[in-house]
């Protein structure tokens, strides 16, 4: 085997490695570059006598990566980000670069503050195109940015992101319980919370949500009757029955307008929203201007006690 101070890797070839790996299959990556196979496999062999791994090995008709290639795949990801980033760093005008800025989001959560981001873009580059495209499942969030679908997502936090995401709080919302005030009152214990029937927003993920989680700590688990996967569909069904549902004290203001919230009659934590982005973008004009038109927005304040009575 070559000793690895003998071998140069360029760009393609790191990035040939992490779409091996996230494709499973050369065939699969070949087509991505728009290469033959064999040159895949070329980039492979290289890789393979720099890092002493196998790397990829067959399993059944495909191959699966080693343990070797999962450590590196997040590190190799890191560099490539950094590498890049630095090849793109000026300045940005709206005015000269048309191609429409792109935010990923579930946008029913934050239509107020969506529609105040269009407007204050417009009023500094009126002809600039603003696309808003629906988050679903957090799991989606590294896959939209890695792939440059989208420049920047809004979403509610994640513990932990992965190392070529940065992110910054935006705002915190309280999670309070809503329900039609003309089918049902509040809720009024652990008890009731447990026993009554809930919507719930089902994006597709696989994680388990932080009201599960927080009922599991007490021994307790809800009655879900309803999977929606958009807010405004919710409260439309939910209207006319018994059902609650445990949601940001925004939509109070728009999906939510006519309902009434109780407190969440267990601890949990405020939902934060994070401003997300990829690292290699994290010095560009075009990214750093985007994220200061949305870090500009007024936040919105604490609803009273009789807005959460009176919906």
């Amino acid at each position: 085997m070559q000793k690895s101070d003998d071998i140069k890797l360029d760009t393609h070839t790191l990035k040939v490695f992490v779409a091996v790996y996230e494709l499973n299959s050369v065939s699969r990556a070949a087509e991505r570059f728009d290469v033959n196979q064999s040159t895949i496999s070329y980039c492979l062999d290289k890789l393979r006598s720099y890092f002493g791994d196998q790397l990829f090995v067959k399993a059944g008709r495909g191959i699966i990566a080693t343990d070797r290639a999962a450590f590196l795949v997040p590190k190799v990801r890191q560099l490539l980000a950094d590498l890049e980033g630095m090849a793109d760093i000026g300045q940005y005008s709206p005015d000269q670069n048309q191609a429409p800025l792109v935010v990923a989001t579930n946008a029913t959560e934050l239509l107020p503050e969506l529609k105040q981001l269009r407007s204050g873009i417009w009023a500094k580059a009126p002809d600039l195109a603003v696309k808003f495209l629906e988050l679903g499942s957090r799991e989606n969030i590294e896959n939209l940015l890695e792939h440059s679908t989208a420049d920047l997502v809004i979403s509610a936090g994640m513990a932990n992101y992965p190392p070529t995401l940065k992110y910054q709080p935006l705002f915190e919302d309280e999670p309070r319980v809503f329900y039609d005030p003309k089918q049902r009152g509040p809720i009024q214990s652990i008890e009731d919370y447990a026993a009554s029937r809930h919507a719930v927003l089902d994006f597709g993920g696989h994680k388990k949500s932080t009201v599960e989680l927080a009922l599991e700590d007490q021994g307790l688990s809800r009655k879900v009757a309803l999977y929606v996967s958009n807010a405004y569909v919710m409260a439309q069904m939910m209207k006319g029955t018994a059902l609650v549902a445990t949601m940001q004290q925004r939509l109070l203001h728009s999906a939510f307008k006519g309902f009434a919230t109780s407190p969440v009659p267990f601890r949990m934590p405020n939902v934060v929203f994070d401003l997300i982005w990829h690292r290699r973008y994290d010095g560009t004009g075009r990214n750093m201007w985007l994220r200061r038109q949305i870090a500009q927005l007024p936040r919105r304040p604490a609803l009273t006690g009789a807005e959460h009575a009176a919906g």
